[in-house]
């Protein structure tokens, strides 16, 4: 008798530490350091911003919206889009950041899903603002992906009253 006491008691145990886990935020189960994002596509937003070092007044602060599109492991896809406040007078710059030879696109698609991957991106050099942002949205969209192969399965209150009838038994 005692035996199937203790059984449930720790099988109502567990039932209530899967709870508060439910309560926690998604990134304690997100991608970080090098661990693989799970297949999907990842989306996040950044602002460009100004600051006292920047003399010329070619450009103004926008909006970077950063698509991360994960397959097999890999960077399949990223897609940067300027948002709001954008105007042509930032063009170069985004350009530089995006898509020309050290830009993020052009660097890091084909390369591991990690987010190790992200921080391995040097900044451009003449596109430091526009560079940073793309670098925060991208590291956010990548630890807001589950790990990959994680075993993330949802507890059902069926799934719950059927261990605890075998668990009586």
């Amino acid at each position: 008798m005692k035996n199937k006491e203790m059984k449930v008691k720790a099988m109502s145990m567990a039932v209530a530490m899967s709870m508060v886990v439910g309560l926690c935020p998604s990134t304690i189960f997100a991608a970080t350091g090098s661990q693989t994002a799970k297949d999907g596509t990842y989306t996040k937003t950044a602002h460009v911003t100004r600051t006292e070092d920047d003399s010329d007044d070619e450009w103004e602060e926008y909006d970077v919206e950063v698509s991360l599109k994960v397959e097999d492991g890999k960077f399949s896809e990223i897609t940067v889009t300027p948002k709001e406040g954008y105007d042509e007078g930032n063009a170069s710059y985004f350009n530089k950041a995006y898509s020309k030879t050290k830009g993020f696109k052009t660097k890091l698609e084909g390369q591991a899903a990690t987010e190790d991957t992200i921080n391995s991106w040097d900044t451009v050099s003449g596109a430091t603002r526009t560079s940073d942002a793309i670098k925060k949205a991208a590291l956010e969209a990548i630890q807001s992906a589950p790990v990959a192969g994680g075993r993330q399965l949802p507890l059902t209150q069926q799934s719950w009253s059927q261990q605890s009838q075998r668990l009586r038994n």
